[in-house]
């Protein structure tokens, strides 16, 4: 490849990181309720930072270096951010917050039916 697609490329992963990173707070603003915003605070600076984290992996390794600290930040971010906001999800919907009024409960739903069902059962 030559240097000029290679800087291109980096200067792609940077922006598209940039824009989902944007995206990300945008959507923790414009969002309705706890729970689409910490799904908007999570899973698009979440690849936001892989993509600049990549980039800069890229421009590392075509100056002639190579940086591990580029690439632990990648797993830490990686083996982090999913499992914290899942676990602050869960302890949020256990602990009562409630959801938007348009976004259907699935697992209240489930468990209403099945509440239901034992009740026909039985009777």
């Amino acid at each position: 490849m030559s240097l000029i697609a290679i800087k291109i490329l980096i200067s792609i992963m940077l922006l598209g990181g940039c824009l989902l990173i944007l995206s990300g707070i945008l959507g923790i603003i414009r969002f309705p309720d706890f729970y689409c915003r910490a799904h908007a605070a999570t899973k698009g600076p979440t690849v936001g930072i892989m993509m600049i984290m990549l980039g800069s992996i890229i421009f590392y390794a075509v100056s002639g270096s190579f940086s591990s600290r580029n690439l632990l930040t990648c797993v830490f971010i990686m083996i982090t951010t999913p499992v914290s906001a899942h676990l602050l999800l869960k302890y949020s919907y256990h602990s009562g917050i409630k959801m938007w009024k348009v976004v259907m409960d699935d697992w209240k739903h489930d468990y209403e039916r099945l509440v239901d069902e034992k009740k026909q059962d039985g009777d």
